[in-house]
């Protein structure tokens, strides 16, 4: 840290001691690479200004030990200005959980404030440091509005939600009949696996991730719900990649209007599970008959909370057969499903949305490290005006309704996006890139 802080901070004259300089340094996941459509990169991502206004509470908030014993994995929030479309009232915060380090320095996670200085012609000396849990970072934003991205292919046609509870949905609503949830995965998935190996020799079958689009009725009425795509699904990269962009501005406007992006991670009935492995598993004590036929279980979490914060009042609620407002299901609304379009050499990172959408902060998702590559093979290549931070782990959109237009309260957003390779992000100007081909 000290040579890094040395090589971009001009020396002090004469005589004269240099500032204080505070820094946050946080380990995540990967940083994306700008103007790609997916994937994630090694390497530093720096962001400079000033402390009382970038860092607020960085030298006093949030460094308390783990909540009873238990290892907390820190994070960082960025409130963003507010979506573009889909969205009236206040911009959204959006917090990623780092990732994890055991096997690099011996620490679950890693995140330290420190304080640094240096005399003329001495290197910068470490004063103080010490361990964060979470952290608020406040960028000085050029552009006024986000944007989200969620590039999914949409794998059903929009159901109405029959009956559930809490996370659990029971019954959905196919051809004007209650159908049991799964039914409709259990015929669609085997098919697009089929068609994929037929179509795409090349292709390794793996766990596929499943995820739920959550709409509230009284925005599916207004009939701006992703289209499922003509013909075959799936069995073409190029093919899947476009039917998941087309779909991707349509999952933003609903995510910008309060619906939610759930991972499905159990399902009532085992008959898929050998083509899925381990993204799905049956539920505790269902055989798929029954009460339990169909069932589908969505991830619960839809808020960034310490451990165990929600878990038990929403086991409560949901023995007592209570609804609460984070419900993630609630009957009327409508579900639709989508997976991950898969990726070929055609698709990979060097796929360039535009120049003049030069993203100038991103945050979002990326797959495990051990699931993607480097975009950048050889050399070192330095992005101006660019910064951004990925999660294995996730992202969590939230906002509160705190404004009113018109006659109306602003949205509330409040969803958890774990689907790889999602993005929050301001747009700027093209990146003016400088290549050092040195080793």
């Amino acid at each position: 840290m000290s040579a890094l802080l040395q090589a971009s901070t001009p020396e002090a004259a004469s005589g004269q001691q240099s500032p204080e300089i505070s820094v946050l340094s946080a380990a995540v996941d990967g940083i994306p690479w700008p103007g790609a459509l997916h994937g994630a990169q090694d390497g530093l991502s720096v962001l400079h200004g000033s402390l009382t206004s970038m860092l607020p509470g960085l030298w006093g908030g949030h460094s308390a030990p783990s909540v009873d014993g238990s290892i907390v994995q820190p994070s960082i929030t960025i409130p963003f200005p507010r979506f573009e479309t889909g969205f009236k009232g206040k911009g959204p915060e959006v917090t990623i959980p780092l990732a994890n380090t055991v096997f690099d320095n011996g620490r679950p996670f890693t995140m330290f404030a420190s304080r640094w200085q240096r005399q003329p012609g001495s290197p910068f000396k470490l004063t103080q440091g010490t361990e964060k849990k979470r952290q608020l970072v406040i960028p000085a934003f050029k552009g006024a509005f986000s944007g989200v991205s969620a590039p999914l292919l949409p794998i059903s046609r929009p159901r109405k939600i029959v009956s559930g509870l809490g996370n659990i949905i029971r019954q959905v609503e196919v051809d004007g009949k209650p159908t049991p949830a799964s039914k409709e995965l259990e015929a669609v998935i085997p098919e697009l696996l089929n068609t994929r190996a037929e179509r795409l020799p090349e292709w390794t079958p793996g766990p596929m991730g499943v995820w739920a689009l959550l709409v509230p009725e009284s925005v599916a009425r207004r009939g701006e719900l992703p289209q499922l795509p003509e013909g075959p699904n799936g069995g073409n990269a190029l093919s899947e990649w476009g039917a998941a962009l087309g779909s991707s501005e349509a999952i933003a406007k609903l995510l910008a209007s309060g619906c939610r992006l759930q991972r499905i991670r159990k399902l009532g009935s085992s008959s898929i599970l050998p083509t899925l492995t381990n993204k799905f598993v049956p539920v505790s004590g269902g055989g798929g008959w029954g009460l339990k036929q169909g069932l589908l279980s969505l991830d619960p979490q839809t808020r960034y909370s310490m451990p165990d914060e929600e878990d038990v009042e929403r086991f409560i609620r949901s023995f007592k057969g209570e609804s609460s407002p984070d419900d993630v299901i609630t009957p009327g609304s409508y579900i639709q499903f989508f997976v991950e379009p898969i990726q070929s050499p055609q698709n990979t990172s060097t796929v360039s949305r535009s120049e003049l959408a030069h993203p100038e902060i991103v945050v979002g998702t990326c797959a495990a490290a051990d699931e993607w590559a480097s975009a950048v093979d050889d050399g070192v290549q330095i992005v101006m005006d660019h910064f951004g931070a990925l999660s294995a782990q996730g992202m969590f959109i939230s906002s509160s309704p705190d404004t009113i237009e018109g006659d109306r309260t602003a949205t509330e957003i409040s969803t958890k996006i774990d689907a790889p390779n999602c993005r929050v992000e301001v747009s700027g100007e093209p990146a003016h890139r400088e290549v050092d081909t040195s080793t």
